[in-house]
């Protein structure tokens, strides 16, 4: 049995903050044996785990391009339309005048 490493181990060998593997750990993002209340990790099952999480770059490119394709272009027949002006005649505000108070009680 390979011995397991802690997580100032694990940060040294990923080449990450310690404070990256305990978040890693309390979202259950890197496989994990508990050792009791102890986070332990298996090389073995770490280097599966990479594996798996392994992304290829070459692939955004032609992804970018199948989008595009997707996409209809724009018909160059038919321009853009312009805003609609508002309905009926603008009126401006009347004036402000002073509050009347006759005729209200004090």
């Amino acid at each position: 049995m390979k011995p397991l490493i802690d997580k100032h181990e694990l940060a040294e060998l990923l080449r990450v903050e310690v404070s990256w593997v305990e978040k890693a750990t309390t979202a259950r993002t890197v496989p994990i044996t508990w050792v009791g209340k102890h986070a332990r990790f298996d090389l073995d099952d770490l280097e599966a785990w990479l594996k798996g999480n392994k992304e290829y770059p070459d692939a955004a490119p032609v992804l970018k391009m199948i989008a595009a394709a997707r996409k209809p272009a724009p018909s160059p027949s038919r321009p853009p339309k312009a805003p609609r002006p508002p309905a009926g005649p603008i009126k401006p505000k009347p004036p402000a005048g002073p509050r009347r108070t006759e005729g209200r009680a004090a």
